[in-house]
């Protein structure tokens, strides 16, 4: 039965806010991948147009990275 072998995560995201247009995930896998090991980054987009929304996410795979991501990188430009 594979559904008592589920891992479970712990939540491990950054919003990332004011993102120029021109910003790709992998600009923001690169900016915060030396904080620690990352699941994945996201930028979002309006369903329709696809146009980038100017927000994302980057999703650590340890808490303790994405703490020290906010303590140390917050207002960094990308």
């Amino acid at each position: 039965n594979s559904a008592g072998k589920k891992k479970k995560y712990l939540k491990a995201a950054l919003y990332v806010g004011d993102l120029d247009p021109d910003v790709t995930e992998d600009m923001l896998y690169k900016k915060f991948r030396p904080a620690g090991p990352l699941r994945f980054t996201r930028i979002c987009r309006d369903p329709v147009t696809r146009s980038p929304l100017g927000y994302g996410y980057v999703n650590f795979r340890f808490p303790a990275d994405a703490e020290w991501a906010l303590n140390t990188m917050n207002f960094d430009l990308i």
